[in-house]
């Protein structure tokens, strides 16, 4: 009968070990169930944020995307005003040309008027100076 009773033992404590590791088993199923979905989570949390990243990114990109068409713009605005200004400046130089040959005749057109009211200043200073009827057309006797 002890050996019947070791044996009846044996089989209760090895009965035991089998629950046991099947509890166990159960807990680690469990465990790993946990450490999955809790993995599950991190990487939907970090993938949340990296497309909430992406969006910002994009974002600032159609925002750099917009300021670089409006600045392209402006910038070909800016070349075809310039452009326009250097046609008008070379226009000025033909202008300043004749500007500078009309300030040449004016000026001898100023010349010729002072010689000729000199002139008539002195004839008329002469015409007073002599006596009446003894002007340059006069006969003398």
């Amino acid at each position: 009968m002890l050996a019947a009773t070791t044996v009846q033992d044996g089989e209760e404590r090895l009965a035991h070990h089998r629950y046991e590791a099947v509890q166990a088993r159960a807990e680690i199923g469990d465990a790993l169930g946990k450490l999955a979905a809790a993995q599950n989570q991190l990487l939907a949390l970090k993938l949340e944020h990296a497309v909430e990243a992406q969006r910002s990114v994009e974002l600032e990109a159609l925002g750099f995307c917009k300021s670089v068409n409006a600045l392209h713009q402006r910038a070909a605005k800016w070349k075809a005003e310039q452009k326009r200004l250097r046609n008008a400046l070379e226009g000025m130089d033909k202008f300043e040309d004749w500007a500078a040959a009309v300030e040449t005749d004016l000026q001898s057109i100023a010349g010729n008027l002072e010689y000729a009211c000199f002139v008539l200043e002195k004839e008329r200073e002469e015409s007073s100076a002599t006596p009446a009827g003894a002007g340059p057309g006069a006969i003398s006797s």
